[in-house]
Order: structure tokens, then C-alpha cells, then sequence
């Protein structure tokens, strides 16, 4: 996700909070096809308690996305799942396991089919009542209006980078 896109997200959520509680507050934060792991860690940055970093290549995972949370001193907030997005969505919930407030999902354009995608996300564990999905994708594609027990709240283009927000009913009010 490029730069200015990742603080638009946050602005946005940020606003759709507003009076509820704060991003930086805490939460817990997945990012799907997580690769250098910068919205997670941009998560983070701004307040988040935790995230999960979902990535399928192992030398990705271990070179690079492992790396920049080391640099950022990020590591004992994060765990990285070196999987594809669609087991880990997939899997059931293990001992303790919740819901996620926010979720960020940025696949490669080209490599996912953005229907099969939202529907196994909104069946998962990990997608919760107020949770935020945050999802990234191409002016070619038609995004669904909801995800599971969520909403459509936004839909916003920059350049060829299409972004569509999902929550929870109340936030359509803000």
C-alpha cells in the first residue's frame, strides 16, 4: 500500500472512531498479504497493542518483514503466520483466539479472486462484530457491499488503487 493511501486509512478510521475511542487506544491489527509488513507496522506506530502478519513466502517473511519489525522494535508485539492468507482464513479459531478490530487486506492485484476472498474472510473467526476491514483493490474489479456482519462505510480511488472500508453498522454515522 503506498504511503499516502496508509495515512488516508488511518485518517479515515481514525474519524470513524471519533467519539467511540481512539485507534491509539490499542486493538489488535491482520494484515493479509502482509509482504514488508508496512500497514501492520504503521498499526503499530500509531497505538495498536498487537498484530499478526500473514505472508506466504517464506524468504519475504524472514528477510524482510521479520527484519523491518526488528528495526522498528515491533517483534514483541508482533507474531508473522508464513502461509497463505486464504488457509490461515481457513483454520479454526486455537485456544484464546478472537476477533481482530482492524484488518488490512493488500494481495497482488492479479493473484487473488476478490469475491472467493471476502466471502472466506466473512466467514472466518478473525472478522468480528466491530471489526474494521480495510481492503485494497483494482479499478477493474466490483467489491461486494459487505463482509459478513459488516457494512460497506466508504469506497475511495487513488490513481489505479481502489480502497473500500467495512465496519460495523454505527460507524456509517460518522
Amino acid at each position: 500500500m503506498m504511503e499516502i493511501v496508509r495515512g488516508a486509512v488511518f485518517d479515515i478510521l481514525q474519524a470513524r472512531l471519533h467519539g467511540v475511542r481512539k485507534l491509539s487506544s490499542g486493538g489488535s491489527w491482520l494484515d493479509l498479504y502482509s509482504g514488508t509488513g508496512s500497514v501492520g507496522i504503521e498499526a503499530l506506530s500509531r497505538g495498536c497493542d498487537s498484530a499478526h502478519f500473514v505472508e506466504m513466502d517464506p524468504w519475504i517473511a524472514t528477510n524482510v518483514l521479520k527484519a523491518n519489525l526488528e528495526y522498528t522494535a515491533f517483534s514483541e508485539l508482533s507474531v508473522v503466520h508464513v502461509m497463505k492468507t486464504e488457509a490461515f482464513l481457513q483454520q479454526p479459531p486455537g485456544p484464546g483466539c478472537k476477533p481482530f478490530d482492524f484488518i488490512s487486506v493488500t494481495p497482488p492485484y492479479e493473484a487473488v479472486n476478490y469475491n472467493t476472498l471476502m466471502g472466506q474472510l466473512s466467514t472466518s473467526y478473525v472478522l468480528g462484530q466491530d471489526t474494521f476491514v480495510v481492503v485494497e483493490y483494482p479499478s477493474e474489479v466490483d467489491i461486494i457491499e459487505g463482509c459478513g456482519p459488516l457494512v460497506k462505510i466508504l469506497n475511495r480511488k487513488y490513481g489505479r488503487t481502489h480502497l473500500a472500508i467495512y465496519g460495523p453498522e454505527w460507524a456509517t454515522k460518522r
